[in-house]
């Protein structure tokens, strides 16, 4: 009797946790409620779950997993941007590594694997124009040598030019000075000429001669 009442019984519990639906956030397998992937945090089912294991799950592609083993949420991959290059594209459990450009290279795209050296002008027989950076190539422009001899042609003849103009300016500045000097000469040497010969004087007979000219007498 008592064994009749616990069959009846353990069926009926049996029944009832079939028929029992599994909560929000799970979903149901082989009569069991297993907890889902949240398909809102980019999350997919890896692994269902077994008698044995919850349930695996995983990041959507260009997503990688942030709850360590459990992954509970996922982050987009980081895009490496020009004047970097990439070390380790993103995976499922790691985030993009990437590092600048090296001095003298430059990479122009979003996650270049390689960043390209700057260009050599003089080995192109060109000179250049305007510096590489992180983003951009050096640019390289052909060498116009008429340029460069009316460059040098031109500065020894503007400074002549320059100096040639200063020295007009001064010589006519000069002029003034001059002609007033010259006319104050001419001046000066016809009041000399007005006042004529200075007079003089009679020279007075000494008493030697006095003597001499009394002993010629006698």
């Amino acid at each position: 009797m008592h064994l009749k009442r616990f069959i009846i019984i353990l069926v009926t519990q049996l029944v009832h946790l079939d028929a029992e639906t599994c909560e929000a956030g799970e979903y149901k397998i082989d009569n069991k409620c297993c907890p889902t992937c949240n398909a809102g945090f980019r999350l997919i089912i890896k692994q269902p779950c077994t008698d044995r294991k919850n349930t695996v799950c995983g990041c959507v592609q260009g997503y990688f997993c942030i709850g360590g083993s459990d992954c509970d949420n996922c982050w987009k991959h980081t895009v490496s941007p020009p004047g970097f290059m990439v070390l380790q594209p993103g995976t499922e459990i790691s985030d993009t590594k990437f590092v600048p450009c090296p001095p003298r290279t430059f990479s122009t795209a979003f996650m270049s694997l390689t960043c390209s050296p700057w260009s050599n002008c003089s080995e192109q027989g060109l000179v250049e124009k305007n510096a590489g950076t992180a983003t951009s190539d050096v640019i390289c422009v052909k060498s116009d040598h008429r340029g460069m001899i009316g460059i040098a042609v031109g500065i020894p003849v503007g400074i002549i030019v320059i100096g040639i103009v200063i020295g007009i300016v001064f010589h006519r500045k000069g002029r003034p000075a001059m002609a007033e000097a010259q006319e104050r000469q001419n001046i000066d040497y016809a009041q000399v000429q007005n006042k004529g010969p200075e007079p003089t004087h009679p020279v007075q007979e000494t008493a030697v001669n006095s003597g001499e000219l009394a002993s010629n007498n006698v």
